[in-house]
């Protein structure tokens, strides 16, 4: 009982909310349900941490940079020409991703580039080629850079093109009489037919699954909404099932990176966007934002757009669609307006991190102030922290709970191999055999089993009384918008 009650000191909890200043986050002003920062940081400084995970709503109104920080590492999104998403510490390495389509100002070319529709775009063979489709024939235009196009003429008989590279083969899905066909080439013009692949009549497009492999988006008919299947080849598929209705992802076109599953499709005022982690199947319609792009944005584009090709070109979006019979093309540039959903989590060692789905990871040893800051004015209306304290304490001999434990060092039990049968003088009980714990002195270690709540090895737990992690795990710091 004496180390679960020490070691329940370890933690905190404090319940807020933003209606008014409680002193929680130090920095910043509070007004209507939101903290705001201008030029500066606010800070939560729960003591030197062993685990926590931050869940935030968070956006920069208008400015150049939002950071959140936990001890040496820092996750920041710059915006303007050139913004990313970045993640490092000053002595390790940086990983970076580019910043979701709905962050973007969309800056669209002055006219339209080819007449046709269905446009698609890939990087292949170090340039860029587009395909598109115009009365049933689908024509391709290379390009070295993106910006200097040269037409090559007719290349298949179909529909809505769909391209990627498959590693120096490129494959180009398509429709044909009621079905997916398949066809493959070395250069992107010259193609040898693979025959149906998919029984489907709407448009498809297709990437390369983060489980390995590829998936593929596509309506089996235009009134059956859009499904997904995976093949290990390309060429033999399996249906996966319904992701969306027909009111989503309608002619969607999708993007898959390290870091995020992108998607832009045709919604019924211009093209949307859904923006999810690498392993998305974009079922989810709480990813959706919208509209990027919409009717009378630009002169070339006085109907509503639709058929998106989305592909990203280092850290750089770019947009082509139909629209009014022509195909036109737009560039993505960061900027600031947008909630994002932050979350990041640390497990001692490592902190992963999520942008609104982009999914970013550095190590990182140690941290006891949580931050984020603003180049410009940045809100938060909706913040969630749950963590673990470690102790620096020296206390940490035998734990008198259990009987024949030795070698006890800090605050947490150290457990000997042989701990099988402890009698536990508080309560009576025996507890069940444990795995040993590693903890040493300025350290809080933990099992697995114990996280999830293990009984046995504590020193004071019954035979159905959870571990002391999971009752640690359950206390929050809490701050909520109200209404």
């Amino acid at each position: 009982m004496t180390l679960l009650l020490a070691s329940l000191a370890l933690a905190d909890t404090t319940a807020s909310t933003f209606d008014e200043d409680d002193g929680g986050w130090a920095g910043g002003t509070v007004e209507s349900g939101v903290l705001t920062v201008t030029d500066g940081a606010v800070t939560l400084s729960p003591g030197r941490l062993a685990y926590f995970r931050l869940a935030a709503r968070v956006r920069l109104v208008d400015g150049a940079r939002l950071s959140f920080s936990a001890g040496d590492a820092t996750l920041a999104a710059t915006y303007g020409e050139g913004g990313i998403l970045s993640l490092g510490t000053p002595t390790g390495a940086v990983t970076a991703a580019a910043l979701p389509p709905f962050e973007q100002s969309w800056q669209a070319d002055d006219a339209t580039t080819f007449s046709g529709a269905s446009p698609e775009l890939v990087s292949f063979g170090g340039g860029w080629l587009l395909y598109r489709e115009l009365d049933g024939v689908i024509y391709a235009a290379t390009s070295p850079d993106g910006d200097a196009w040269t037409d090559a003429g007719a290349v298949l008989t179909g529909t809505d093109p769909a391209a990627v590279d498959e590693g120096g083969t490129l494959a180009v899905y398509y429709g044909c009489a009621g079905a997916i066909c398949r066809a493959t080439s070395f250069d992107g013009l010259t193609f040898v037919s693979a025959g149906t692949v998919l029984a489907a009549s709407g448009p498809v497009t297709v990437a390369e699954s983060a489980a390995g492999g590829w998936r593929a988006w596509y309506a089996p008919t235009p009134t059956d909404g859009t499904w997904t299947a995976t093949s290990a080849d390309g060429r033999t598929w399996t249906t996966v099932g319904l992701v969306a209705d027909t009111s989503r992802l309608v002619d969607a076109d999708v993007a898959v990176t390290s870091a995020a599953t992108a998607s832009a499709w045709s919604g019924p005022d211009g093209i949307y966007s859904t923006f999810d982690a690498p392993d998305a199947d974009l079922s989810d319609g709480t990813a959706d934002r919208g509209p990027l792009f919409a009717a009378g944005s630009v002169a070339w584009c006085p109907d509503v757009p639709a058929s998106p090709a989305l592909a990203l070109e280092g850290y750089t979006w770019h947009l082509w669609v139909e629209c009014a019979g022509a195909i036109g093309h737009l560039r993505g540039v960061p900027e600031p307006g947008g909630w994002v959903g932050l979350v990041a989590e640390w497990d001692g060692a490592t902190l992963t991190t999520s942008w609104s789905g982009a999914t970013l990871t550095t190590a990182l040893t140690g941290a006891s102030v949580l931050s984020l800051a603003a180049e410009g004015v940045l809100e938060l209306d909706e913040a969630q922290v749950t963590y673990l304290l470690a102790t620096d304490d020296t206390g940490g001999a035998d734990d008198t709970g259990d009987t024949g434990d030795t070698g006890d060092t800090g605050d947490v039990e150290q457990i000997d191999p042989d701990d099988t049968a402890d009698t536990d003088v508080v309560t009576g009980e025996t507890d069940t055999a444990v795995t040993a714990d590693t903890g040493t002195d300025g350290a809080l270690a933990y099992n697995a089993s114990e996280l999830t709540g293990e009984t046995g090895g504590w020193g004071c737990e019954t035979a159905t009384a959870p571990g002391f992690p999971a009752w640690i795990l359950a206390l929050a710091l809490l701050f909520r918008r109200h209404a």
